[in-house]
């Protein structure tokens, strides 16, 4: 169930895309929510083992954009393993930790993309800083309803709930 949740969260990002309103600079910098869910898999999950499928979401990432391959599956899970590291000070349904934990992590997404694309050598990776800082403040602002969608329908409880790997039942 995970792993259609993960299919279904890139999906619902990209035909979001379009119907977005221009007003707000929305079209530029939309929340990101394949970004989200590896958040909320790292601000829920129990152990460190339920974020293999935030990487899992960053290559699906990347099948849809002009970085190259790995970009945000990297990204993705370095962040999703701060925010697992940030959970224990953050209250796990106040809407305001949320969106402060989601801001923070889509900051070190933004420095953290343009790091790699300077390491990379990608000509001109500095203009692309203000619209994912912009990014991060959007996503910073739909983090909290978009949690409560995620519990909500459950689609990552199984994983979440999990402990341990156990053989045998």
């Amino acid at each position: 169930m995970a792993f259609a949740g993960c299919v279904l969260v890139v999906f619902l990002d990209l035909a979001l895309r379009p119907f977005l309103p221009e007003a707000f600079g929305l079209r530029g910098a939309p929340p990101d929510l394949p970004f989200l869910a590896a958040l909320y898999l790292g601000f829920r999950a129990r152990e460190v083992g339920a974020l293999v499928y935030a990487p899992l979401l960053g290559a699906m990432k990347d099948c849809f954009s002009d970085w190259p391959v790995g970009h945000f599956a990297f990204l993705f899970g370095f962040c999703a393993l701060a925010a697992h590291r940030m959970s224990p000070y953050f209250a796990r349904q106040a809407g305001f930790a949320q969106a402060a934990g989601s801001l923070l992590c889509g900051f070190l997404l933004a420095v953290g993309g343009l790091l790699l694309a300077v390491v990379a050598g990608r000509r001109g990776a500095g203009a692309a800083l203000p619209s994912a800082l912009f990014g991060a403040v959007t996503s910073a602002l739909v983090a909290a309803p978009f949690f409560a969608l995620l519990d909500r329908t459950r689609v990552f409880r199984a994983l979440l709930d999990r402990g341990a790997y156990r053989f045998g039942g």
